[in-house]
């Protein structure tokens, strides 16, 4: 099963509880709730440069998530996950589109010896909401490498 291109919804249960997102639905409340991340985003408007007008979310990644085999799960992880999703190659094709909006993702340049900092610059073709960037926080974290034909 490759959490990308799973659709069926018994293979993305198995999926929801394998590969952990940043943030995710309560079930009770319907709220973003922290994950793998420490907390919800710091979002801040872009006023210079080339994302300007856009937004900006800073993503602390939780000391104690970890992988399997005991490696952090940092920062590049989920630069691979985007950018699998984001290459043709990788068959994401019902996760390309709700990625749109995602113009730039890096390691906080604010905090580069931070591999657990993650800024995400995103240009909105509309005032911001949490259903249209909810997608993004609650998607799954795959293993940087995961699959070689992806990324």
């Amino acid at each position: 099963m490759n959490p990308l291109t799973t659709e069926d919804v018994n293979s993305v249960n198995v999926m929801d509880n394998i590969f952990l997102p940043l943030l995710d639905f309560d079930p009770q409340t319907f709220e973003l709730v922290p994950v793998l991340a420490k907390s919800r985003p710091i979002i801040s408007t872009v006023d210079t440069g080339k994302f300007k007008g856009g937004a900006s979310y800073t993503y602390e990644i939780r000391d104690e998530a970890v992988w399997d085999n005991g490696a952090p799960v940092t920062a590049a992880d989920y630069i691979f996950t985007v950018k699998a999703i984001l290459n043709k190659k990788s068959g994401a094709n019902n996760l390309r589109n709700s990625l749109d909006f995602v113009k730039d993702i890096q390691i906080d340049a604010q905090n580069p010896k931070n591999l657990r900092s993650l800024r995400i610059n995103a240009s909105f073709y509309r005032k911001p909401t949490p259903e249209r960037f909810g997608f993004c926080p609650n998607m799954c974290t795959i293993l940087r490498g995961y699959s070689k034909n992806t990324a």
